[in-house]
């Protein structure tokens, strides 16, 4: 099923020698910190960059929660005719 709309999203199509392979998406999509170190054993710059991350996923976040509410606003509207 690696055709399927689901499926094309869900995993990357990467060419490779030998034709292409298909990486999962899902890897790429966990915190890298949430498996880290405790809070109190980080230094200053490892906080930093946590924080930096945290930033950005709660900018994309909130950038993709504003186009599911534009595109349900859109969806529900009546077609005129």
């Amino acid at each position: 099923p690696l055709d399927s709309r689901l499926s094309a999203r869900r995993y990357r199509r990467t060419p490779t020698p030998a034709g292409y392979v298909y990486e999962d998406y899902e890897d790429q999509r966990k915190n890298p910190f949430i498996a880290d170190k405790p809070d109190h054993e980080k230094n200053q710059a490892e906080l930093i960059e946590e924080l930096r991350y945290m930033r950005a996923e709660n900018d994309y976040l909130k950038h993709m929660k504003a186009l599911n509410e534009k595109n349900a606003a859109k969806a529900a509207k009546p077609f005129k005719r």
